[in-house]
């Protein structure tokens, strides 16, 4: 037993040590491994107060008043917000800086109407995967047709130059509500809605040459509703045109 006790002792370890003084050795790993992911976090872009605050300086830098909504307080409240554009942040996910740098140009793009009513009608989205501009369909066009009102060229020309000056993709999304058509013209909200996203489409190709490869235009009639409910108000929200910018991937 004396044997082993010295052979013991001579390994470095004895009976009257501390049995756990390991634990100190334990600790300072687990705070290095602490300090090494708390630099991975910071050099990483996920970042939501950054990117939320970075939002907000857009809203004042661009006259965007109101408070930033989440996606789902824009599609369910209905909330009207003063100001001239009106800007909401999908906060399900964070946004990396390419796309805040595209909702700053085209935020700064549309700030540059004369037309303060038109203004007020645009809504801005931020997401993950771009940046829509919605405006709701009776200020672009005339009931149940696909003819373009005065404000529908003037927004199409501030987009076009918008594409002009950028590398962006525009996908152009036609939505109708779930009354059919009254115009004889159209069979169904699904040739209305196709009609009225290839006449803007159209009406982009014309203004600027921009390579067709960058646009695309889509009518989903009633298929995709922001609002179940079925009287006017929620229907006029359900009538809608939505400009989705993305960002050349090729």
């Amino acid at each position: 037993m004396d044997e082993d006790r010295g052979i013991i002792t001579a390994l470095g370890y004895s009976e009257e040590s501390d049995s756990e003084e390991w634990l100190f050795s334990f600790t300072d790993l687990c705070t290095l491994l602490l300090c090494f992911f708390i630099m991975l976090l910071a050099m990483s872009d996920i970042n939501v107060l950054k990117s939320r605050d970075v939002l907000d300086s857009l809203r004042r830098g661009f006259n965007v008043l109101g408070p930033s909504l989440s996606l789902e307080d824009e599609l369910e409240s209905g909330t009207t917000l003063s100001g001239d554009l009106v800007l909401a942040v999908d906060r399900r996910q964070t946004l990396n800086a390419a796309i805040l740098e595209m909702t700053t140009i085209i935020a700064g793009r549309l700030d540059t109407l004369d037309d303060r009513n038109l203004k007020r009608q645009l809504l801005v989205i931020s997401r993950p995967s771009g940046v829509t501009v919605r405006v709701e369909a009776q200020n672009l066009f005339e009931d149940g047709t696909a003819a373009m009102r005065a404000q529908a060229e003037v927004l199409v020309d501030c987009l076009a130059e918008l594409l002009r000056r950028t590398n962006y993709q525009l996908f152009i999304e036609a939505h109708t509500d779930d009354v059919p058509s009254p115009n004889e013209r159209y069979g169904s909200n699904w040739d209305l809605s196709s009609a009225r996203a290839s006449t803007l489409l159209r009406q982009l190709v014309q203004t600027e040459l921009i390579r067709p490869n960058r646009l695309a235009a889509t009518g989903y009639a009633d298929s995709r509703k922001l609002s179940t409910k079925r009287d006017e108000a929620g229907r006029s929200k359900n009538r809608r045109i939505e400009f989705v910018f993305r960002p050349d991937m090729r």
